[in-house]
């Protein structure tokens, strides 16, 4: 039988609670003000201001300190019968939201530089990776302790309403919706389970006087335009499936325009995806880009074998990897177009687990 935990360990761990809870209120406010207070850069003040990112940053701390308000009253309410195991995984949990949900504070880009820009959407996407390493340690060994488990919900809620910046923009035509299911497949358990999402609106037409977009019912080629743009704000990631009917759609022909200039503007990483011979392989402002699949390979002319280890051992992974660059403040001042990112794993069996 184990041992109940003392009233002097009780006391230390509802110490510690209060301790943790009161250092992610200030994180949050520091967070916030720090992020917010340079307005001599236009980009920022949209970025933080006009997608309300102080409220949806907040809400992640909320969530947090409401799991270890929770344990705390758990502790105090239950102060003669708390084990000394179970106390102990309280304590570790704890310790482990203070870790990351506060870590990525010291992080947060202080200078005024020339790519100031580039290093707020770097750090964002470290913050987003914390607190969702945070939700990691929840589910993973602490979803039956009182306070945790209930929250859980809450804290996923509000990391995918800040999806954005762990995401890929998949540009294509409605006509190969087939090959977007087909990767989707391939890919995404592998991706989700690494905190890397797929972006696409749901195109029920390609023309460009009336597109229907079924998950935001979004219509209307002005108000589409407007939504474009304010989500290729948020991405730095792009695939483009090209094909004759890409070439065809008046929609995606503006996409891809809206893609280089945000690359040109922010060096937004663009990865062209090769479904069937086109003419924007010869096109003079993609041509140069590194291609996928390699050489004269097209998916549509691929066995079904063959797409799947291509996605599996090489497009997978690879968006993993330059995800995981973009939220490297370090990293993503070296991160230029001609960075060769597309890396080949030696065998299926280790991008194929999720």
């Amino acid at each position: 039988m184990s041992e109940i935990a003392t009233t002097d360990e009780i006391d230390k761990f509802v110490s510690l609670c209060v301790n943790v809870m009161r250092k992610l209120v200030k994180t949050n406010d520091f967070i916030v003000d720090a992020l917010t207070e340079d307005r001599t850069d236009s980009r920022i003040f949209r970025f933080y201001d006009d997608l309300d990112l102080p409220d949806r940053l907040a809400k992640l701390y909320d969530c947090e300190w409401n799991m270890l308000g929770d344990l705390k009253a758990h502790a105090e309410t239950h102060a003669d019968s708390v084990e000394r195991e179970f106390l102990a995984r309280c304590r570790n949990f704890v310790t482990g939201v203070d870790e990351f949900a506060r870590n990525a504070k010291k992080n947060l880009p202080t200078s005024i530089q020339r790519d100031v820009y580039v290093l707020h959407r770097a750090y964002l996407r470290e913050l987003v990776l914390h607190h969702w390493t945070v939700l990691d340690i929840a589910t993973g060994g602490y979803a039956d302790i009182p306070g945790v488990g209930t929250r859980i919900g809450d804290l996923r809620t509000a990391l995918e309403g800040l999806k954005e910046f762990r995401s890929v923009f998949i540009s294509y035509a409605s006509q190969d919706r087939d090959v977007v299911t087909t990767i989707r497949g391939h890919v995404e358990k592998f991706l989700e389970a690494r905190h890397v999402f797929l972006w696409t609106y749901e195109k029920q037409s390609d023309s460009c006087e009336v597109l229907g977009v079924a998950d935001s019912g979004i219509e209307g080629t002005a108000i589409w335009k407007a939504e474009l743009a304010r989500r290729m704000s948020l991405f730095d990631l792009a695939l483009v499936l090209t094909s004759e009917s890409y070439v065809k759609s008046g929609p995606c022909v503006y996409e891809l325009d809206t893609i280089l200039a945000a690359r040109d503007d922010r060096a937004l990483r663009m990865l062209p995806i090769r479904l069937s011979k086109c003419k924007l392989e010869d096109d003079a402002k993609i041509m140069g880009t590194e291609w996928f699949p390699k050489g004269d390979q097209r998916f549509r002319d691929l066995a079904p074998g063959t797409v799947e280890d291509l996605c599996v051992r090489t497009l997978a992974p690879s968006l993993v990897r330059v995800v995981t660059l973009l939220a490297d403040r370090n990293a993503v001042g070296k991160f230029l177009r001609d960075l060769k990112w597309l890396e080949e794993q030696p065998d299926s069996s280790a991008a194929a687990t999720a």
